[in-house]
């Protein structure tokens, strides 16, 4: 379960990647983000290579945690699902 309130675990991507199904480079890539986007952690691997998001439409991937930077990048849309909608 994700807790939508804690703006703790927001984070936002450093540059243009990849965003991938499952915690490698071997996986499909799910989808592009865009620098600044701002997702939320929602875990990561036991070595903390790769994090995993999830993505305004509510979908999970998997980024390498040296592209996430803690803290709020660009405006979040509205009906995002990172965060309550309360």
């Amino acid at each position: 379960p994700v807790d939508k309130t804690d703006d703790k675990m927001l984070f936002h991507i450093t540059s243009v990647q990849k965003i991938m199904h499952g915690p490698s480079d071997k996986f499909d890539v799910l989808a592009k983000s865009s620098k600044g986007q701002t997702v939320r952690l929602t875990g990561y691997t036991a070595d903390k290579i790769w994090y995993r998001i999830m993505l305004d439409n509510g979908q999970t991937g998997f980024i390498k945690g040296r592209y996430l930077k803690k803290g709020i990048g660009n405006p979040i849309p509205e009906k995002s699902q990172i965060i309550s909608q309360e």
